[in-house]
């Protein structure tokens, strides 16, 4: 693990530590393979854990996607099915996604906190006969008015696939197939499901620069399975060894002493929740070294002085990933942009006609990845 801190000088970015194009494309960095390959090196490597104290290393979760895995079975998912699931951040969340990708079925998270209408659509979009659910959450589904669908309750630390064999023959998923769909907040409409491939998921990898992690490294997992960076660490920590601590919902006065207390590197934070939290003489006092911002520079300057740790920062989408990265903090806050392109993508910003925008114009900013599999369309 290279160490640094705020202030310190940072390490020399290499070509390899973000090559995008060849690693998403790669199947050995398809999520369930990735894992399976950490549990058959080093099973007893700690991996997951949850802020309430359930722990699992990479050999226990491999064991327990293939038991989620004949589970699914059980319940008569097939290839090509869609499953609805309402589960918090946990190592159920972790093992339903990953067991759903080796069973050739499709995840659809959904947040329990959609009501009425916004509900019913995305429960009815989704294509979804099961849904998978917290105890709390299942009369919200049984009310929603949408039919089909059955409901299965899955208790925290007493998950039915407990008792289920170990599926063999695991089928790994391809780089360019759906590993979930993942809803758009609905901000210009009805939220919308976008496909994301195994490919992209891998494309979140290298972000942070690969050698500047280590399998020393943990990242403070805090986001829902329904938004794509609570998926990300999965793929970054897989990566090197490393482990995940989750945390079922933020909490911003537990930020730090989840920190200190699973020794937690690097994270997403919610910048200016944390922020807001008071000031105290030891908030510097922590392991973190490198934390992704959310796009304000002054705020992730204040972050970066406050808790000593490096603040880098990253724009996209729910459809397009993270095409662009900014890995040093830049001497102008007041400098309105947000990086450069990482290898591989190519973007332009354009007017209403498609022709490029003048420099300084406001126009729609277009995406093109370093291969389609990074970018699905359809759930069709």
């Amino acid at each position: 693990m290279i160490q640094f801190r705020y202030g310190d000088s940072l390490p020399a970015v290499r070509v390899e530590d973000d090559d995008v194009g060849t690693l998403a494309l790669d199947p050995a960095y398809v999520l369930p393979r990735l894992l399976a390959a950490r549990a058959a090196t080093a099973p007893e490597r700690p991996f997951l854990a949850e802020v309430t104290g359930r722990r699992a290393s990479y050999g226990e979760t491999w064991a327990g996607v293939r038991r989620w895995t004949s589970w699914l079975g059980e319940l008569g998912i097939r290839r090509g099915d869609h499953v609805v699931s309402m589960l918090p951040a946990s190592v159920d969340a972790v093992s339903l996604w990953l067991a759903a990708g080796c069973a050739g079925a499709l995840e659809v998270p959904v947040d329990p906190a959609l009501r009425g209408v916004f509900l019913r659509h995305v429960l009815a979009d989704s294509g979804a006969r099961v849904c998978l659910v917290r105890p709390e959450h299942a009369a919200l589904v049984a009310d929603s008015g949408v039919g089909g669908l059955e409901i299965v309750v899955v208790e925290r630390d007493a998950c039915p696939a407990d008792r289920a064999v170990l599926a063999d023959g695991i089928q790994f998923p391809a780089p360019g197939d759906p590993s979930c769909v993942i809803y758009t907040s609905g901000t210009t409409g009805l939220p919308k499901g976008v496909v994301i491939s195994w490919a992209q998921m891998a494309a979140s990898i290298g972000r942070i620069p690969r050698s500047w992690l280590s399998e020393r490294d943990c990242v403070y997992d805090c986001h829902p399975m329904f938004h794509v960076t609570g998926r990300t660490p999965l793929l970054v920590m897989s990566d090197v060894g490393g482990r995940v601590v989750l945390r079922e919902r933020f909490s911003a006065s537990a930020f730090l002493d989840d920190i200190r207390t699973g020794g937690c590197t690097s994270t997403t934070a919610y910048v200016p929740l944390v922020l807001a939290t008071p000031e105290r003489n030891d908030d510097a006092d922590n392991p973190l070294r490198v934390v992704w911002g959310g796009g304000n520079l002054p705020l992730g300057a204040r972050f970066a002085r406050r808790f000593g740790t490096h603040v880098v920062q990253a724009y996209g989408s729910t459809e397009a990933g993270f095409p662009l990265v900014l890995l040093t903090q830049p001497p102008d806050l007041d400098h309105r942009w947000i990086g450069s392109p990482r290898r591989g993508y190519a973007l332009r910003v354009v007017g209403p006609d498609g022709a490029a925008a003048p420099d300084g114009a406001v126009g729609e900013l277009w995406v093109r990845p370093p291969a389609r599999e990074l970018m699905r369309s359809s759930t069709k």
